[in-house]
């Protein structure tokens, strides 16, 4: 089910944000934001005269623009509330200290009771190799964490190979 959410979201072309909160419109025609009522106008002029004109101008993301960065970035949008609505608190980007006295970081960590799991997200247009699954591996050695690796373009033959051979959990668009 989480591969079938992530592919459906991070997939979307364009998306639009309310000026006012910020949040995801899931209508793009819709009049209202359905979670602070800000009117939306599809009027541009008001729009520029609006005092948060620059906000929705920043947040909405022509596809052109979207560089590899913002890619990872929206994959862990996605994953992190997908995790929080299974009842995880999540935090990113974390540079945690491993045994080897190294500080690793890891995109999401999200804990639930005694459950601690570090997940990697990768949002390449090309299958991940076998070398970022590795650093991955060590790092949750070093950390002694559980951990799941997402690759929305999926992992070449060997990545997949190792991950099962060190039970990391993997997760591709299409399910694999």
């Amino acid at each position: 089910m989480l591969y079938a959410y992530i592919s459906d979201v991070v997939l979307v072309r364009s998306m639009k944000f309310c000026p006012n909160c910020g949040i995801e419109l899931k209508f793009q025609q819709a009049k209202f934001c359905p979670e602070c009522g800000t009117l939306l106008s599809s009027n541009e002029s008001q729009k520029a005269d609006s005092p948060n004109s620059k906000i929705y101008e920043e947040l909405t993301i022509p596809v052109a623009e979207i560089n590899v960065y913002d890619l990872g970035k929206k994959l862990e949008d996605v994953v992190e509330r997908i995790y929080k609505s299974k009842g995880y608190a999540t935090q990113r980007r974390q540079r945690i200290e491993g045994e080897s006295g190294t500080k690793s970081e890891i995109d999401i960590v999200a804990k639930r009771g005694n459950k601690i799991i570090a997940i990697e997200c990768k949002n390449y247009s090309f299958a991940v190799g076998i070398d970022k699954v590795r650093d991955f591996s060590e790092k949750l050695r070093d950390l002694h964490l559980e951990g799941v690796f997402i690759a929305l373009s999926g992992l070449t033959r060997d990545a997949e190979q190792f991950a099962e051979s060190r039970h990391i959990e993997t997760i591709d668009s299409a399910g694999n």
